[in-house]
């Protein structure tokens, strides 16, 4: 449901990131107070996972059998819900599908439709979250940038060499 997506999106964006430990303690209340809501309606929270090492490794699954998930924000899930003082259980479902997009007939494709469309409550999915996106959805910042950039030799003036 939106009220648990939110709630956990709280929670993650409370323990993702260093804070001041009342600013945590804040956010993690805001979580929870959240999700007693949804807790109300849904046992389990059901989230998706992309395989995209090293965040999330989703391995096997294949001809009906259980995947296998490791990784960073697999690790980070029970932290999270614990944090958020959040009493749920939760269930992992492999995704391999696309980010999304807003479909003419106004529903969302991927891993957006998923979560619009009420079909899971949490994503572990890399998301570039545009203005359009974040009208439907809540996110946590981004916590993690890979460096990758592209480096340019360059003339320094004074001398004319490249450096």
């Amino acid at each position: 449901t939106a009220a648990a997506a939110a709630a956990a999106a709280a929670a993650a964006a409370a323990a993702a990131a260093p804070a001041p430990a009342p600013a945590a303690a804040a956010a993690a209340a805001a979580a929870a107070a959240a999700a007693a809501a949804a807790a109300a309606t849904m046992a389990v929270l059901r989230v998706l996972a992309a395989h995209r090492p090293p965040l999330c490794f989703v391995e096997g699954g294949e001809n009906g059998s259980q995947p296998i998930f490791s990784g960073y924000l697999i690790d980070l899930l029970p932290t999270l819900l614990i944090q958020a003082n959040l009493q749920l259980a939760y269930n992992l479902t492999a995704y391999n599908g696309s980010g999304g997009k807003l479909q003419a007939d106004g529903i969302w494709s991927g891993v957006m439709g998923q979560l619009t469309g009420g079909h899971t409550d949490l994503a572990l999915f890399p998301l570039t979250l545009t203005s359009e996106r974040a009208q439907y959805i809540k996110a946590t910042p981004p916590y993690m940038d890979d460096g990758y950039g592209i480096l340019v030799k360059t003339r320094r003036m004074d001398s004319g060499e490249c450096t």
